[in-house]
């Protein structure tokens, strides 16, 4: 998500969605952000690339003074099945400071439907990163997964030349 400061335009809440035709790849546009979002994410050098042919255009075409937010975000979940794993208990795949209630002593695994766990981690200049853990639940086949949400911010002013390395820095 890029924010910028568009001097004298109006605020819209047209929202101006495209899409690529196998699906994968989404352009949001408003009068005050620009957002690319990929359903399979492949790597940050080839989402940046898709990223460098979307935002170029808009600030050449709408020069905006500077970004106001900047914001990546990651959401993955861990499926026992896709790794092989199935019976292997969350306690012993995960750390016991993540674990938390499933590590906990009297408390079976398959009592427990959901849990989540929030956390914000300042990243100094780069800006910050929200994380939301716990069980989840993979739609198509109801397996119970671990899902991690990171949402990396920067707020305040970030001149347009700055916009990638500020990215780089949040992806680091």
């Amino acid at each position: 998500v890029i924010r910028a400061n568009l001097p004298g335009m109006l605020k819209s809440e047209n929202t101006h969605q495209f899409t690529t035709a196998e699906g994968n790849w989404t352009v949001h546009l408003t009068s005050t952000s620009l957002t690319l979002s990929c359903k399979i994410y492949p790597r940050w050098e080839e989402f940046k690339a898709k990223l460098e042919q979307v935002l170029d255009p808009f600030k050449n075409i709408y020069k905006p003074s500077f970004a106001s937010v900047i914001g990546m975000r990651y959401q993955n979940a861990i499926r026992r099945s896709d790794l092989q794993l199935n019976g292997i208990p969350w306690s012993e795949l995960l750390k016991p400071f993540i674990a938390g209630e499933l590590a906990a002593e009297g408390i079976r695994e398959d009592e427990i439907s959901r849990s989540a766990h929030r956390f914000e981690l300042s990243l100094g200049a780069a800006g910050r990163v929200q994380v939301q853990h716990g069980i989840g639940i993979y739609k198509p086949t109801s397996e119970l997964v671990y899902s991690i949400d990171n949402n990396f911010t920067s707020n305040g002013k970030v001149e347009l030349n700055d916009i990638y390395a500020r990215l780089d820095a949040l992806n680091g």
